[in-house]
C-alpha cells in the first residue's frame, strides 16, 4: 500500500521530461496513456488523472504528437527549459492540490531530487 486509502481516489499529476525520457520507440505512442493509467491502477490509484509531457516536442515526429495529444497528454512545447518549467509548474500544482495528492515524475534527470524530497516531506505521495 503506497499511501492508503485516501491516495488511491486522490488526484493524480504525472509530469514527463520527455528531452531526458523519451517516447519508447518500441511503444504504439496512442498506447502511452493507457498504460500510464494501468500501471497506477496495479497499484491502487483511481483518482483523476493528468499526464503533462514537457521538452522540445519537435523532436518527436508528428504522428507521436498527434498520438501523444490526442490520448489526453498534454504536450509543452519548451525546448531550452523543461526542467524549470516542470519545476516551477509542480510547484504551482502541489500548492493547489494538498497531500494526499499523488506526483509521479517520468525522467533521467537527478535535478529533481531535491524538490521530490521536499514534496515527501510535505506528505505528498511521490510515486
Amino acid at each position: 500500500d503506497l499511501g492508503g486509502m485516501e491516495a488511491s481516489v486522490a488526484k493524480t499529476s504525472v509530469w514527463w521530461d520527455i528531452e531526458n525520457c523519451r517516447p519508447p520507440a518500441d511503444v504504439n505512442p496512442f498506447h502511452i496513456a493507457r498504460n500510464i493509467s494501468n500501471v497506477l491502477h496495479a497499484f491502487n490509484f483511481f483518482g483523476p488523472l493528468t499526464i503533462s509531457a514537457y521538452g522540445d516536442t519537435y523532436q518527436l515526429t508528428r504522428h507521436v504528437q498527434n498520438a501523444l495529444t490526442s490520448t489526453g497528454i498534454s504536450l509543452n512545447h519548451i525546448p531550452s527549459a523543461s526542467d524549470k518549467a516542470i519545476l516551477m509548474n509542480m510547484a504551482f500544482w502541489t500548492s493547489d492540490n494538498p497531500p494526499p495528492a499523488n506526483v509521479v515524475l517520468i525522467s533521467g534527470d537527478q535535478d529533481f531530487s531535491p524538490l521530490l524530497h521536499r514534496l515527501q516531506m510535505k506528505r505528498f505521495n511521490v510515486l
